[in-house]
């Protein structure tokens, strides 16, 4: 495994770590909460490009992953999503782009943190 496949794991996890961490905090407040969440436009946008992907809907998840990062250019799990989408499209210029863009993003303190190196 070279270096960037290395890193690209370690994100992986990262997200994963601090998508558990956001599902345990929201189980605190849902409940004592009667209303819905309220999501962004942003976040709108890339829970239905990861539905969408589930499905099997490649092509319209990769324009709603697109809209996410267009609406929030530091979002993350989109731009890890987005970097999927287009390799499974084999669209692998973009994807190497988009993998580029999740790199730069990552919370690099928080992951070592998490795989403790």
């Amino acid at each position: 495994m070279d270096s960037r496949h290395g890193a690209l794991a370690l994100i992986l996890v990262a997200a994963a770590a601090a998508a558990i961490g956001a599902f345990q905090r929201a189980e605190v407040v849902l409940p004592q909460s009667h209303e819905p969440p309220v999501l962004d436009e942003d976040s709108r946008q890339y829970y239905a490009a990861v539905c969408l992907a589930l499905a099997g809907q490649a092509h319209e998840a990769l324009r709603h992953a697109e809209a996410a990062v267009r609406l929030e250019r530091g979002f993350l799990p989109a731009y890890m999503t987005l970097a999927s989408l287009r390799l499974q499209a084999n669209d692998k210029k973009n994807a190497l782009r988009a993998y580029d863009q999740a790199l730069a993003l990552a919370p690099w303190e928080q992951i070592r943190r998490s795989a403790r190196l």
